[in-house]
């Protein structure tokens, strides 16, 4: 799970945020958990978040960058996106690291840190996976290229080139990682779409220079799920 925390002097503007991001989370089915600090100078109760929207402006002697910077420094991982009604703040994110500094109108710029955010933690996920005479392992899955059946037995295919049998069957990988950005493309292939290079009306290029055809029945589909997909996550 995701902890996402907001930090504002200015309870209204707090709350907008907070509705804003549950229904973001919500509308995506996103495992997270929204919640906001009432004390702006509790870095105790900031330090749980893995991403924390930061105002600059707190009203108190201690700022939102000296909090960042304290953050910083007790949890080097915590994503810190500071907020500002004043531009003329943006130049000294750089000074704590911020992931993003955003300017507290622009909820479209929200929405664009909440999405690389999740792709970044998806692309961290692992999953166990059952392996030919090792059993279960844990894989990281940026780490896979594709899944490839040969015989009557599945086969995943590193970024690195390394080849490991898997004990499932095809469908059911397509089911374990549909909604993890894994897209069956034939009935031999499923495929990370984070790492697919092209896409055209016969082929689908991956980032390793392997070449797969796509099943003729479904073209289309296999086209529109991963310019949805590209979409989505660039």
């Amino acid at each position: 799970m995701i902890n996402i925390g907001i930090v504002d002097d200015q309870p209204a503007w707090s709350n907008m945020a907070y509705n804003y991001i549950k229904e973001y989370v919500d509308y995506h089915r996103a495992d997270c958990e929204v919640a906001t600090v009432s004390d702006v100078t509790d870095v105790d109760a900031m330090e749980r978040f893995d991403l924390l929207f930061l105002d600059i402006d707190l009203g108190t002697e201690v700022d939102g960058l000296g909090i960042a910077r304290s953050l910083k420094e007790r949890k080097p991982q915590e994503r810190v996106v500071l907020l500002t009604s004043h531009g003329e703040f943006a130049n000294k994110g750089y000074m704590v690291n911020a992931y993003r500094f955003i300017e507290k109108s622009s909820f479209d710029d929200i929405q664009e840190a909440l999405d690389s955010f999740i792709e970044e933690k998806r692309l961290e996920e692992r999953f166990s996976l059952p392996v030919v005479a090792a059993g279960d392992c844990e894989f990281k899955l940026s780490n896979i290229e594709y899944f490839e059946t040969y015989g009557r037995r599945v086969k995943a295919v590193l970024v690195n080139g390394e080849s490991i049998e898997i004990d499932l069957q095809i469908s059911d990988i397509e089911s374990l990682l549909a909604e993890q950005g894994f897209l069956k493309v034939q009935r031999s292939y499923v495929v990370n779409m984070s790492r697919v290079k092209t896409c055209d009306s016969r082929n689908i290029i991956m980032k390793n220079g392997m070449v797969i055809a796509i099943g003729r029945s479904n073209v289309s589909e296999v086209k529109k799920n991963i310019i949805r997909w590209k979409v989505k996550h660039s």
